[in-house]
């Protein structure tokens, strides 16, 4: 790492200054892939992080022969992830796997688990939905129109779903993506994408359903389109922030907290750091990318950029509780068969959902034996967190008794809480977000925000908003993307 030239002299005794094109605060994955873009577009970058590993959320860990991923479990293939992939050259122990080949389920009280129907005569036959609530589903393609103002992800469902539908299907998909509760999440922050289709639409989903596909038809040439996929890798997700930090080497600092960002005159930044070993420093650059939680970020740019400051500390966060059972297969009055299953609110189950962890990727249990991640707490549960480990264990037995049939056997039990871990994309998100991306893109100094909590809260999100900080930081500096 460049150290100042000698006509930049410190102070005597003062903490060491560094200079650096670029400064990446956040080692996350949004902010490994945006240096990593900055690093190979040939920009001197340093990235400081404060835990002692990177990778943020992103852990994967062996514990007794079962692979643990404390975070996300796996990831949509899509594109600029596919992309990414490829550069750090992990193509080749990629584990792809089509969604369709692992079914979802919901529970239903005195039912069990239903499998979520995905043909129209399995929707037909499903007892997920009483006759009256399938009936309701008739009047969506008549619906004209959309509500003025924002919308939240419960009402907007309710209102082309009916209440039944939204509670039972829209609602525990929700909370199993963001942990949030629908009623207060914002129908653009958090499903943009089923709104556009309802604009599409004139106000109907099913029409702009037909209307995609129909556009999707007529466009259509060359090979067919692969099937959506989810993806991992042999030893977890963590292989792709180990890769990354692989590539950018001494670039990397972990263990160093940015306490103070301010701005230099000239325009450019001066970030003060101090490290786990209370050691302070100094950084000097040309251009910053905050990729920290929204409230850290609002710390930082309130003495300096106060604009972007405000609406990034009204963003709240909400907190889960994992927990990794490993359990024999015979424990199990049922079989913990496809991807894994939801919990709606008001089934008498506390638990909202459980991942099949060792029924979608192979190698993650030793024989015989069945790896599931259980999740508790969010926006519609937030005293879970709080909850002492007997209670959680209780719970959790109780609920996959219910669910499983299981018989409280068990070979490897690991609570791990996340506390203000997932952002909360509620009422007034899109507005906040647009202000702060605003102030930043007229700061003074070249300035991105990148986060789980800006366009999407998925891995593969991440990536695509990191690429796009990256690229405003160098169109900035006059450097082709």
């Amino acid at each position: 790492m460049a150290t100042l030239a000698p006509s930049e002299p410190r102070a005597v005794l003062g903490p060491p200054v560094h200079r650096t094109c670029a400064l990446v605060i956040g080692a996350g994955i949004s902010g490994l892939v945006s240096a990593l873009r900055l690093h190979r577009a040939g920009v001197d970058v340093t990235v400081l992080e404060t835990a002692a590993q990177p990778g943020g959320v992103i852990d994967s860990c062996w514990d007794q022969g079962h692979l643990l991923e404390r975070g996300p479990n796996s990831v949509l293939l899509r594109p600029e992830l596919e992309a990414l992939i490829a550069g750090l050259g992990l193509a080749g122990p990629l584990q792809v796997t089509p969604m369709r080949d692992h079914p979802r389920f919901i529970y239903r009280r005195g039912c069990g688990l239903l499998p979520v129907p995905v043909s129209p005569m399995a929707f037909v036959r499903s007892r997920l939905l009483s006759w009256r609530a399938k009936l309701r589903l008739l009047r969506e393609p008549f619906l004209i129109g959309s509500p003025r103002g924002e919308e939240s992800v419960a009402s907007f469902a309710e209102r082309h779903l009916g209440r039944e539908m939204a509670e039972t299907f829209i609602a525990p998909f929700v909370s199993g993506i963001y942990a949030g509760d629908p009623r207060q999440m914002s129908l653009p922050g958090a499903l943009p994408r089923m709104r556009a289709l309802a604009e599409r639409g004139h106000g109907s989903l099913v029409r702009g359903a037909i209307s995609k596909m129909l556009a999707e038809r007529r466009a259509a040439s060359g090979p067919p389109r692969r099937p959506s996929s989810l993806c991992s890798f042999p030893s977890g997700l963590a292989q792709i922030p180990a890769a990354i930090a692989c590539e950018l080497g001494d670039r990397l600092r972990c263990g160093w907290r940015a306490i103070e960002v301010s701005l230099r005159e000239g325009g450019s930044w001066r970030v003060r750091a101090r490290h786990a070993s209370g050691e302070c420093a100094e950084w000097r650059a040309d251009a910053l990318i905050l990729a920290t939680p929204p409230r850290d970020a609002a710390e930082l740019l309130e003495p300096c950029v106060p604009q972007a400051a405000v609406p990034l500390r009204f963003i709240g966060a909400t907190s889960l509780v994992t927990v990794h059972l490993a359990v024999p297969i015979t424990s199990l009055a049922r079989p913990a068969q496809g991807f894994g299953f939801l919990v709606p609110r008001g089934q008498g189950l506390r638990i909202l959902g459980a991942l099949h962890s060792s029924a979608v990727f192979p190698g993650r249990a030793p024989e015989g034996t069945a790896l599931l991640t259980v999740f508790l707490g969010g926006a519609t549960d937030p005293g879970a967190i709080e909850a002492d480990d007997a209670a959680i264990r209780m719970t959790v037995r109780h609920d996959l008794q219910m669910a499983l049939g299981w018989n409280g056997e068990c070979r490897l039990a690991r609570i791990t809480r996340h506390r203000a871990a997932l952002p909360a994309y509620d009422l007034g998100h899109v507005a906040r977000i647009r202000a702060a991306e605003r102030a930043a893109a007229a700061a003074p100094a070249p300035l991105a925000l990148a986060g789980n909590y800006l366009h999407g809260i998925s891995l593969a999100d991440c990536v695509t908003q990191a690429n796009t900080a990256a690229a405003a930081i160098l169109a900035r500096r006059g450097v082709p993307a």
